[in-house]
C-alpha cells in the first residue's frame, strides 16, 4: 500500500504540473516501479521484513499491481476503502483505464509519466485511449484511434494513418487461456512465456490497421483494465 499511496501522489503532481484538472482527460499514464531482485530479499531479510514472495520473477504482478492500483487512487477510479495489501494481485474488479505498468530490478523507486489532453496546452498532438478486450481486438484500436480525433471507415487510409504518431498498449492472455472460445497454448507453451505470445499478437494486430510496426506493447495487465482487457492509447497529429 506504501506504493499505492506513492504513485497516486505523483499521479496528482503530474496532473498539476500538466494544467489538467479533469481526470477525464488523462489517457495513459506509464509507470515504472522496482521489483524484488536476490539483493533486495536478503536486506528484507536482514531487517526481519516480510515478504509477499521470495521468487524475484513471481514478484512482478504484485509490483505492477501496486503501481497500477496507484494510479487508480491518484485518478479517482478506486476508493482508498476498496483497497489493501490483500487486494493486490488478487481483485481484478478493481483496475486504471488507462495505467500502464511494468517493473524492473534495476529501479528502487517509481517513475510516473502522464500522458492527457490539456487545456493550457498548444500542441498540435492528441492523445486517445480505448480498452482491448482480447489480443484480437482489432476494434479495439481502431477505438483508440478514433478517441484520439482521426476520423475514417474501415481502417485508415495510408494518409490518415500518417497522423498516427505513437501507439501505446498492454498486452495479456485471459487467465483462462480462452481467446473467443477457442483454446490458444500461450499459457502452457514451455518453450516461450505467455508475455511474449501476447505481445507478438497485439503488435501484429495494431500494425495491421496503423501500417507501421513502430509500436509500444508492454506485457502483463494486473489492475490495467478488467480481466484479460488491456489499455491501448494513441497520439495523433490533429
Amino acid at each position: 500500500m506504501k506504493q499505492v499511496h506513492e504513485v497516486a501522489s505523483s499521479v496528482r503532481a503530474c496532473l498539476k504540473q500538466a494544467g489538467i484538472t479533469d481526470p477525464a482527460d488523462v489517457h495513459y499514464v506509464q509507470v515504472k516501479g522496482p521489483l524484488l531482485t536476490p539483493a533486495s530479499i536478503a536486506d528484507a531479510d536482514r531487517r526481519g521484513k516480510a515478504l509477499v514472495t521470495r521468487d524475484p520473477n513471481g514478484s512482478k504482478p504484485f509490483a505492477r499491481g501496486a503501481t497500477a492500483l496507484g494510479v487508480a487512487f491518484g485518478l479517482g477510479e478506486v476508493k482508498e476503502s476498496d483497497l489493501s495489501n490483500d487486494v493486490i494481485a488478487r481483485r481484478f474488479d478493481l483496475f486504471s483505464a488507462v495505467a500502464s505498468t511494468s517493473a524492473g530490478g534495476e529501479l528502487k523507486n517509481c517513475e510516473v509519466l502522464l500522458f492527457g489532453n490539456s487545456p493550457t496546452s498548444s500542441s498540435d498532438y492528441r492523445i486517445g485511449h480505448a480498452v482491448l478486450e482480447d489480443a484480437i481486438d482489432a476494434d479495439g484500436v481502431r477505438a483508440a484511434l478514433r478517441n484520439a480525433g482521426l476520423s475514417f471507415d474501415g481502417n485508415p487510409s495510408a494518409e490518415v494513418a500518417s497522423r498516427v504518431a505513437a501507439i501505446f498498449a498492454k498486452a495479456d492472455v485471459a487467465p483462462n487461456g480462452m481467446i473467443r472460445g477457442r483454446r490458444t497454448t500461450m499459457l502452457s507453451d514451455a518453450d516461450i512465456n505467455y508475455e511474449r505470445h501476447a505481445r507478438a499478437a497485439v503488435g501484429a494486430v495494431i500494425a495491421s490497421i496503423t501500417s507501421d510496426p513502430a509500436i509500444f506493447v508492454s506485457g502483463g495487465t494486473e489492475h490495467q483494465c478488467g480481466p484479460g482487457a488491456a489499455p491501448i492509447a494513441a497520439i495523433v497529429r490533429a
